[in-house]
């Protein structure tokens, strides 16, 4: 149903009691947690269909595919917007309102669903199931229009027109944003810091807009075959590959980022020792980027 991966939701963190407090914990490499087990799944190698936000008060990423029924149950004994509203979410059935029983006790209200979100996400979640698991939302768009109706008659002094401005048929209107990190890439070229008489390789990773800027940088003439290539690989064949070092290597190659730092430099000097032992005064008034730490599982220096 979800394409090998087995859980409808994956999370950043969980929420453990230790030292007599709650304290939300991360893994130390990057990879998710299915409830409190731990997996080897990075956020990188998520489906786009898994939407990232706040789900059971953890950070994480909720399938919407696969989705067979859902339920939106507004709030109407508050002033929250969305905030105390529900969405339930059912992934192989359908859900069902439950009887109460008889003598009063608590009961769950409703049966056949597999998972619930509230608050804003809730949005996210029916953009998702609409793009990826073709559910017609638009009784539930009617539900919240009706919902945002009653604030305002209900809680003018909050929801009126001149405080509170909500377009529900735009917020559905605009593109998903999943909250996936951009992809990255390797990029292989030539080392020029090698001596004229070795070759070797030199690996430079980006995102795809970066790589794509920086081919677009480059001299045709002086470097036709890795424009060429790229431009292959553009087209659609994941394999392009180019000569470096006299050798074929794939000119791209995905790779996965599992931590990064912002690599910031001011007014700095240092002296650079060239491979033939010279030396070279180097200084820097001002540069700044974002910096993988780790890729490809291979931590960087």
């Amino acid at each position: 149903m979800r394409d090998g991966f087995k859980n409808p939701l994956y999370t950043v963190e969980i929420r453990v009691f230790k030292d007599h407090h709650l304290r939300y914990i991360e893994s130390n490499d990057g990879t998710l947690f299915s409830g409190h087990r731990r997996t080897k799944i990075l956020a990188q190698d998520l489906p786009e269909w898994y939407i990232y936000g706040r789900y059971y008060k953890c950070w994480g990423y909720m399938s919407t595919k696969g989705i067979t029924d859902l339920l939106y149950v507004p709030n109407k004994f508050v002033n929250h917007f969305l905030k105390d509203d529900w969405l339930y979410i059912s992934y192989g059935g359908k859900i069902t309102e439950t009887v109460p029983p008889e003598d009063g006790s608590y009961y769950d209200r409703y049966t056949g669903y597999d998972e619930t979100v509230w608050g804003p996400e809730i949005i996210d979640i029916l953009q998702g199931a609409r793009l990826y698991s073709d559910y017609d939302i638009s009784g539930i768009i009617r539900q919240i229009k009706e919902k945002k109706d009653w604030l305002i008659h209900e809680y003018p002094d909050e929801f009126g027109p001149e405080r509170w401005s909500f377009d529900v048929d735009r917020r559905f209107a605009a593109a998903l944003e999943n909250g996936h990190l951009p992809k990255f890439y390797a990029l292989t070229l030539n080392d020029y810091f090698s001596p004229s008489f070795v070759s070797g390789t030199k690996r430079y990773y980006g995102t795809m807009d970066e790589i794509k800027a920086f081919i677009d940088a480059l001299d045709y003439e002086k470097h036709k075959s890795t424009v060429d290539t790229f431009r292959e690989f553009t087209d659609g064949n994941a394999m392009a590959v180019h000569n470096v070092a006299y050798i074929e290597r794939p000119l791209l190659e995905s790779v996965t980022v599992i931590t990064s730092a912002f690599l910031y430099l001011i007014d700095e000097e240092w002296e650079f020792k060239n491979i033939w032992g010279c030396i070279y005064k180097m200084r820097v008034k001002s540069a700044y980027s974002p910096m993988p730490d780790t890729l490809d599982r291979v931590y960087l220096r």
